[in-house]
């Protein structure tokens, strides 16, 4: 197709972009750019909102499969041998349990606490033997 110079070329240029929170103290960064030319006959209005329709359900996916991944763990660690306090408050097991591999990875990269769904997971080191513990504490409102 051969276009008359009446008929400029319109581009539009959409960055789209989203802090998501996952689950701990720190947050996933996700931004699109997207460049693309208007098709003959669509406003650049039309154009820049369906691009941004296109982002913001890649955004979501995103959002969603973080929130999915943050859960499975948590069921994954409640089923290490947890062991009450002898106050009732909260919860500890060994970080060298079986089952609780990437725990303690986790739980350094975040600074030594992790916030889940039901409860908030602390990284502990006993002053008197050196061994590390993995603490758990029950979230306020989580039904556990």
């Amino acid at each position: 197709m051969i276009l008359s110079q009446s008929q400029p070329i319109l581009r539009v240029t959409v960055h789209k972009g989203a802090t998501i929170a996952t689950g701990d103290y720190s947050n996933l960064r996700v931004d699109y750019t997207v460049e693309a030319e208007v098709p003959s006959g669509m406003t650049a209005g039309d154009a820049i909102a369906d691009i941004e329709a296109m982002c913001d359900k890649r955004l979501l996916k995103a959002r969603e499969a973080t929130h999915d991944a943050a859960i499975a763990e948590e069921v994954e660690w409640g089923k290490l041998p947890w062991k009450k306090y002898e106050d009732g408050v909260g919860e500890w097991v060994p970080a060298e349990a079986k089952g609780a591999e990437g725990l303690p990875g986790r739980l350094r990269s975040s600074k030594g606490v992790w916030q889940g769904k039901e409860y908030l997971y602390k990284l502990s080191k006993s002053q008197s033997t050196g061994r590390l513990f993995i603490q758990r504490f029950p979230r306020r409102g989580s039904v556990v």
